[in-house]
């Protein structure tokens, strides 16, 4: 691997290499330094994009986030790269691709189980370091995907989910709110089952009276102190939710209290705040501490014990299908095994 002086004294590389799909192409860099610099440079292009698997995870993690985000949504390219940054580069950094195999994944694993997380959080880690060796088989030659030999963390052991009763929330809606914004707010999340994000870049268009009908097309985020609003998190999170008469009047009420304002969504809260007034609610209530999310969960219990079916709770929830609502509340399903029993035990007296 040859570098070249210029007339200005400037060192440059000129090379040919094969691309991923065999093609022969050459390429050129000028305005460096030293020798060293072109040559590191030239090294760390074949490593990047010559399509072999005789390279580093480090260079082949940074050609997957250069892919990855072209074709992510901000927030999804942001949540990946941090966990390649802080859970997969500091293990297999300097490890050749083509080396890693189960045994490396194993000690890895290790790692990461002695440090605590929650199974979920591990699953999802897990999946990233699939998805990058996934690309390195399409784009470098990489003959498998070693992680899908060694499997994911087993959900056995994550953590029982959290949700309120109706009694736990009106105990810390009693105790804990009193400004609008509060009580609409969080009146919504439980009662609605919409995504907090969803919840946030609800502007007054997406609201029907007549038909006391919610329209969700878009989500809210923060990234980097900035707030953005994108499509729903899946094709199916574009949905319509028809809400309980007295949300809708408390809505009414609300707008008309809000008449004067210049704002630009419903609820003019970030998730931050609508957290800490969560967490500190819960602790004044005296009720158990649940996250922002689990008041999602809260309203799918509540369908389940109205008896709703699955098909139903994944409409309203904007799951993709039912199966995935199954999946998330097949506990909650179970409990009403007896209750079958016992409906069929009426019918046939």
């Amino acid at each position: 691997m040859p570098a070249y002086k210029n007339d200005a004294g400037r060192w440059y590389c000129a090379f040919y290499y094969k691309d991923w799909t065999g093609k022969r192409r050459k390429k050129k860099k000028e305005g460096f330094d030293t020798k060293r610099e072109a040559l590191g440079w030239e090294r760390e292009f074949l490593d990047k994009y010559a399509g072999t698997p005789e390279i580093t995870f480090t260079a082949l993690a940074k050609a997957y986030l250069e892919s990855a985000k072209l074709r992510l949504k901000p927030q999804t390219y942001y949540t990946k790269r941090n966990i390649t940054r802080n859970h997969l580069i500091p293990f297999f950094g300097d490890m050749i691709i083509g080396n890693i195999d189960s045994r490396t994944i194993n000690r890895w694993r290790e790692e990461l189980l002695r440090a605590g997380y929650k199974t979920t959080y591990l699953r999802t880690i897990h999946a990233q370091l699939s998805s990058i060796l996934n690309y390195a088989m399409e784009y470098y030659s990489l003959p498998s995907n070693p992680s899908e030999a060694v499997g994911g963390f087993s959900m056995h052991t994550s953590a029982k989910m959290d949700f309120w009763t109706l009694e736990e929330f009106q105990r810390f809606a009693m105790s804990a709110l009193q400004l609008p914004h509060h009580i609409m707010a969080f009146y919504l999340l439980f009662w609605t089952g919409m995504r907090v994000g969803e919840m946030l870049a609800l502007t007054w268009d997406d609201i029907d009276f007549e038909t006391n009908s919610i329209s969700i097309t878009k989500t809210l985020y923060r990234l980097q102190k900035t707030s953005y609003v994108s499509t729903t998190k899946t094709s199916s999170g574009d949905r319509t939710i028809i809400m309980p008469r007295f949300i809708a009047e408390m809505l009414q009420d609300y707008r008309r209290m809000s008449a004067y304002t210049s704002e630009e969504h419903i609820i003019p809260i970030t998730r931050a705040a609508l957290l800490k007034k969560l967490h500190d609610g819960a602790k004044k209530a005296g009720v158990k501490e649940i996250r922002i999310h689990d008041l999602r969960h809260s309203h799918a219990s509540l369908l389940i014990k109205a008896h709703c079916t699955p098909v139903e709770v994944a409409d309203r929830l904007g799951h993709k299908d039912p199966s995935i609502t199954l999946k998330i509340y097949s506990h909650m399903y179970a409990a009403q095994r007896q209750k079958i029993a016992d409906m069929l035990d009426d019918m046939r007296e």
